[in-house]
């Protein structure tokens, strides 16, 4: 392979990865939004809308079912829409998962040591608010 074709490809990965970080970053801003209208912070309003759309047809309602549980949460309106701007920022700083908090995204890095001190530092801050912060997000 020559070296023209070499950096074609290279240049093509970096723009798919930074157009995934865009399409992540999306979805981390979506779910803020669905949290504001819906109250409801796990799901981004295009997943929600998908979702209400199989109920109100009654399409595969069992299969919905299980989605529903995931969906509920007891936690108040303020609370949804702060873990929805967590979610995004982890995105936005960290470039993580529009799925998963900052602290839950330093949790999993501490687990696999990549972690930096600038990481360590903010679990250091979170635990002064919540004993073992981190360790209990890991996973959210």
């Amino acid at each position: 392979m020559n070296l023209i074709r070499k950096n074609r490809i290279i240049h093509f990965q970096k723009d798919i990865i930074e157009l995934s970080y865009f399409i992540r970053l999306g979805f981390a801003f979506s779910q803020i939004l669905n949290a504001v209208i819906n109250g409801n912070h796990n799901l981004t309003l295009f997943e929600n809308k998908f979702i209400n759309s199989y109920l109100y047809r009654n399409l595969s309602y069992t299969s919905v079912l299980g989605t529903l549980d995931y969906i509920k949460s007891d936690k108040p309106y303020l609370l949804k829409i702060l873990i929805a701007s967590d979610q995004f920022l982890n995105v936005l700083l960290f470039n993580g998962s529009h799925k998963e908090t900052i602290s839950s995204n330093i949790a999993r890095q501490i687990d696999s040591s990549i972690a930096t001190k600038f990481q360590y530092s903010i679990c250091k801050i979170l635990r002064k608010l919540e004993s073992k912060h981190c360790i209990k997000s890991l996973g959210e």
